[in-house]
């Protein structure tokens, strides 16, 4: 599953949920022409943010992105599975926020 942000308006990046169904890991990808500023705007709308090279966010905001998906018990069940191998890796903190990493495209 990833949250890939791309150029948005107001100087806040636009978030797409991209791989819905791929319940491995979380990874937050940044198209290589949107700004950091844009980006961090973004995170904050989705939870506590940045953390050095990766970002927390919320279970709400992961959902909200998903769609009708989030409507979907199997779906949901799948997500609460992710949850909690991450919780056992340490990469959800104490409000239930989820850890990703952020990587810009082009590997940079």
């Amino acid at each position: 599953m990833q949250i890939v942000f791309s150029a948005g308006d107001n100087h806040v990046a636009q978030a797409v949920l991209v791989d819905p169904d791929d319940f491995t890991a979380l990874s937050l990808g940044i198209a290589q022409h949107v700004p950091r500023p844009q980006v961090v705007a973004a995170l904050a709308k989705m939870g506590p943010g940045l953390d050095g090279a990766e970002a927390f966010v919320s279970v709400a905001a992961i959902k909200g992105l998903a769609g009708d998906r989030a409507a979907d018990a199997e779906w949901l069940a799948q997500l609460d599975s992710m949850i909690e191998r991450a919780r056992k890796r340490g990469s959800i903190n104490e409000a239930g926020d989820m850890r990703g990493h952020l990587v810009r495209a082009g590997g940079q």
